[in-house]
């Protein structure tokens, strides 16, 4: 009986998404929509099927086993449901923002997504799946935004534009459990659309709402994200308001960036970017080693010990796993995967600077924002994690953000090339 639900629920979210107005407004058709849901949801059930088969302590199924509790709490008792997102408890400090351990913040992250859980379980009969139908559509929603955003930068619709936004394995497959990954990269998706559009085409209340929504999501679910999202967010703006060249708006993001990792405690001083890293680190160093677990090194709060350790944060967060270290054949696929992306990254390079001469090399504002988000959470990632399997699910999310430039910009020379011959 449940695969019955399953299934018309998963007819009725494919009629009602291509209804929604944002969807609509993307320009793809109405059996591509569905498509391309689906899609989504194939990783859904992938992914929850592979982690209960071979990892059942994983935290997709302990989130939902959590969320079959708290509906039972909601029926008997809905004032203690409520209660406990309230910062009532001892053990757990509400100044601690950042921190991971002893925190109201994080915990309230997993709160939020259980208690979400509990009430979907009123409609979804408690079933895992249904729940991930649920959770995959405002998943799918950040897909549709950052589409209409490039749509709208490129001035043009191209199966690589869904590609990146839509189909990329990876990103799908990590970001469509019934877990936080699905709603922060839904939550990106909402707030690059929204300033991308307030800053290039100006303000408007529902922008605004998209934008304040989508950052409080974002900051709720994980926080530690901020550390890219305010010089990426503060970078584009400026770079908008003071036109400059490409050169100046790649060193100007740079500077921003380095610059906020720097002084940022001087102006907030619960927001301290190498204290906040090096503490996370410690915190995954001491949880259980992996198969994927990697060599560990010494990280402290200090510029020195970071520029010390960044070859291998390099290391760690753009290139691991190598293809010939993975044991199994999920590893492969992942290596296999980024080992394609490596190659077009060195063959867009090889471009850019072979017909940088030649050509005046076109490379929008909000593209360097995107490759800040980018490059900042996939460093961080390298610092903190000490596994590559978990390296890879954390930078799944931002893949997107990095990969378009890049493809589009091969697609973009070929382009050229494509009508200078048959011009």
């Amino acid at each position: 009986m449940d695969y019955l639900f399953f299934f018309i629920y998963l007819i009725v979210f494919c009629v009602i998404i291509n209804k929604i107005p944002f969807v609509k407004k993307a320009g793809l058709s109405s059996k591509l929509v569905g498509i391309l849901f689906l899609y989504r949801i194939i990783g859904a059930v992938a992914i929850g099927w592979i982690s209960y088969k071979f990892a059942p302590q994983n935290d997709y199924w302990s989130l939902h086993h959590d969320g079959i509790l708290e509906n039972k709490l909601l029926k008997s008792n809905p004032k203690l449901f409520f209660k406990a997102l309230l910062p009532l408890s001892s053990d757990s400090q509400f100044n601690s923002f950042f921190s991971t351990t002893h925190s109201y913040w994080n915990e309230l992250r997993n709160n939020i997504i259980i208690k979400l859980l509990a009430l979907l379980n009123f409609i979804s009969f408690g079933n895992y799946y249904i729940n991930a139908l649920f959770i995959n559509v405002f998943a799918f929603l950040g897909s549709i935004g950052l589409y209409r955003m490039l749509v709208h930068l490129y001035r043009e619709k191209n199966n690589l534009l869904i590609f990146c936004c839509f189909l990329i394995p990876t990103t799908i497959y990590f970001s469509a459990g019934v877990h936080k990954d699905a709603i922060v990269f839904g939550a990106l998706g909402v707030y690059s659309y929204a300033l991308y559009y307030m800053v290039e085409e100006g303000f408007s209340y529902k922008k605004l709402i998209l934008f304040i929504s989508s950052f409080l999501i974002l900051i709720l679910m994980r926080n530690f994200l901020l550390l890219a999202l305010i010089p990426a967010t503060v970078g584009f703006i400026l770079s908008k308001k003071y036109a400059v060249s490409n050169t100046k708006i790649l060193i100007s993001f740079l500077v921003i960036g380095l610059a906020f990792f720097i002084t940022a405690e001087n102006f907030f001083p619960n927001l301290q970017p190498l204290k906040i890293i090096t503490e996370r680190k410690t915190d995954f160093d001491h949880l259980k080693t992996a198969n994927s677990q990697l060599d560990s090194f010494e990280l402290k709060p200090t510029l020195s010990s970071f520029i010390k350790n960044s070859p291998t944060a390099l290391n760690h967060g753009f290139l691991r796993p190598y293809i010939w270290e993975t044991k199994n054949i999920f590893s492969f696929l992942l290596s296999l995967e980024l080992l394609l992306f490596e190659a077009f990254i060195l063959i867009a390079v090889y471009f850019y600077f072979k017909d940088r001469n030649k050509q005046k090399q076109h490379f929008n504002r909000f593209l360097f924002y995107m490759l800040l988000i980018a490059g900042i959470m996939i460093v961080t990632t390298g610092f903190i994690v000490p596994n590559y399997n978990s390296i890879a699910r954390y930078r799944s999310l931002f893949l997107p953000y990095l990969i378009t430039p890049i493809l589009m910009k091969l697609y973009l020379i070929q382009k050229s090339k494509n009508f200078t011959t048959h011009g």
